[in-house]
């Protein structure tokens, strides 16, 4: 079975409304292909056109541990260290009728915390 066969069922059997996969190697790319309607929106050439979220989040956790396998990061180190304006971040506390109260964090986040998404950050999409 090839993986567009895969991909086609997948879409088929109802598992996901689409689909798009890709793989690569040295010699560059093997398979690219997709199934379904992922139609947001047309482009002006027509191509099926649809957001991509988070793609840089595995690039970027690589990154890292390459970094630390080099001994060039400590997961354990504060993010403060390497970003200085971490440090300016503040927790909300609470609010005063509408006006938001804020106060320093009571724990220093570290690169660990970032890697297991347990800094306290969040983000809207």
């Amino acid at each position: 079975m090839n993986i567009q066969t895969i991909l086609d069922g997948a879409v088929g059997q109802g598992d996901m409304p689409f689909v798009v996969a890709a793989t690569a190697s040295s010699s560059g790319v093997r398979f690219n292909g997709a199934a379904g309607d992922a139609c947001t929106g047309r482009a002006a050439d027509g191509s099926t056109a649809f957001r991509l979220l988070s793609m840089t989040k595995g690039i970027g956790a690589l990154a890292a541990m390459i970094l630390v396998e080099r001994g060039q990061l400590n997961l354990d180190a504060p993010v403060g260290d390497i970003l200085p304006d971490w440090n300016k971040l503040q927790v909300l506390d609470g609010f005063e009728g509408d006006v938001p109260i804020f106060r320093a964090p009571t724990t220093i986040a570290t690169f660990r915390h970032l890697a297991s998404h347990s800094s306290g950050a969040e983000y809207e999409v």
